[in-house]
């Protein structure tokens, strides 16, 4: 996939707001922006990061922390911030796509938080986040089929791949799913095999660009949570009275790093009479809790759906109301009905 145009609007030129208040005071300029983040963004979810500990990994001899270098990626990691539940929720709902002339690429995200005008560009992300440029980008592209698992379940990986995974769906792709090895899991996992580095830039850049772009009723979890949040501090825009996303530990897999094997290069062949590796009972500990946590979210989700679907049935009901009552006065009324003699 070609990178996109960059827009000349710079995204550091917002003024921030400086007055201490409630951030969603100052988020909406108009009634009709807050009825529409009422309505549709309020109660939707927002996907946060867990913080790597870099200096852990290089004390496991982490077999991927090489590749991670090579790739630019380290100074990435090393962004934190509290994940802005609000702000990030109001950030998707005031957002607008601007596209280039031949309306086929979008160039930027422009947004309106805290009485500041936003617009993200692909370059801004990119050196907001201190990411590289470039890459391969096509989540849905082909992987080696040597990397499957049966029964696709994380735990059957050997604990560096196991940890990579992790890193995946905590970090770089962060996700609800966390238990299941999915086809998207996969082919990042084939990235790192291979030495193909995605462009990271990019692919966080169409997943927002994607979730701003669905119809208003779609559920979909807002990603980047965490590194949007993190964009935010970085223009300096404040996030006083904003109640944060309690913070994640770091990814840390326990026990004596120095146990921890080297992976084989090539994964032999499954067969149906080997038995597969056993997990240590953290992993098998954390994989229950992401079940667990699935199940919530997906309970959530659907709460919140089912509750649209009530408002929106309720205002509809009344929209029905008001357009009969209307189509009745422009009858002449009814005769009277005869009496009998």
């Amino acid at each position: 996939m070609p990178l996109k145009k960059q827009s000349k609007i710079d995204a550091h030129s917002s003024i921030p707001f400086s007055r201490s208040s409630s951030s969603l005071s100052e988020c909406f300029r108009s009634p009709r922006e807050r009825m529409q983040f009422n309505t549709y963004f309020a109660s939707r979810l927002v996907n946060t990061s867990i913080p790597l500990d870099l200096g852990a990994l290089k004390t496991m001899n982490f077999y991927h922390l090489q590749i991670l270098r090579d790739w630019q990626w380290i100074d990435f990691f090393k962004n934190c911030s509290t994940t802005f539940k609000n702000l990030v929720q109001v950030f998707y709902s005031n957002s607008k796509l601007e596209h280039d002339d031949s309306d086929k690429s979008i160039i930027s995200i422009n947004s309106y938080l805290m009485n500041t005008l936003i617009c993200l560009t692909l370059e801004d992300f990119k050196n907001l986040l201190s990411l590289p440029s470039g890459g391969v980008s096509n989540e849905k592209g082909p992987f080696s089929p040597v990397l499957y698992v049966k029964p696709h379940l994380v735990a059957n990986l050997d604990i560096h791949d196991r940890l990579l995974h992790f890193i995946i769906t905590w970090v770089l792709r962060p996700t609800s799913k966390h238990v299941v090895i999915w086809s998207i899991d996969y082919w990042w996992i084939d990235c790192f095999k291979s030495n193909r580095p995605p462009d990271l830039t990019l692919l966080m850049f169409n997943n927002i660009t994607k979730v701003i772009g669905k119809e208003l009723g779609s559920s979909l979890t807002l990603p980047f949570g965490t590194y949007l949040s993190y964009i935010f501090t970085r223009l300096h825009i404040k996030a006083r009275g904003d109640p944060p996303v309690k913070k994640h530990q770091p990814i840390d897999f326990g026990g004596n790093p120095n146990e921890v094997p080297s992976p084989k290069k090539v994964p032999p062949p499954a067969s149906s009479s080997a038995l597969p590796q056993a997990p240590s009972f953290y992993a098998d500990t954390l994989a229950i809790f992401d079940a667990i946590r699935l199940v919530q979210e997906e309970f959530r989700g659907l709460d919140s759906r089912v509750s649209r679907l009530k408002d929106n049935m309720g205002s509809r009901l009344s929209s029905l109301e008001d357009q009969l009552a209307q189509l009745v006065a422009n009858f002449p009324p009814l005769p009277p009905h005869p009496q009998k003699d």
